[in-house]
């Protein structure tokens, strides 16, 4: 059975347990949310660093076999 983990970008964290061991039942999906960008008023730069910062950090899962 998959496992889906659902990581947002304010929770791109390589310290976390979850990426201890790489299992390949495990699915990471990255994403962030319409509301989260929307609930107050962001810069435009500050919102494309995270987009940036959620990109880096998938590239490191996948270096570390990860499932993203």
């Amino acid at each position: 059975m998959r496992i889906l983990r659902l990581i947002l970008g304010d929770q791109l964290n390589q310290s976390h347990s979850w990426f201890n061991k790489q299992d390949d039942d495990i699915l990471y999906v990255l994403m962030e949310i319409k509301q989260e960008t929307n609930y107050v008023l962001h810069h435009a730069q500050k919102i494309i660093a995270i987009f940036a910062a959620m990109r880096n950090f998938k590239e490191d899962l996948l270096k570390k076999n990860h499932h993203v």
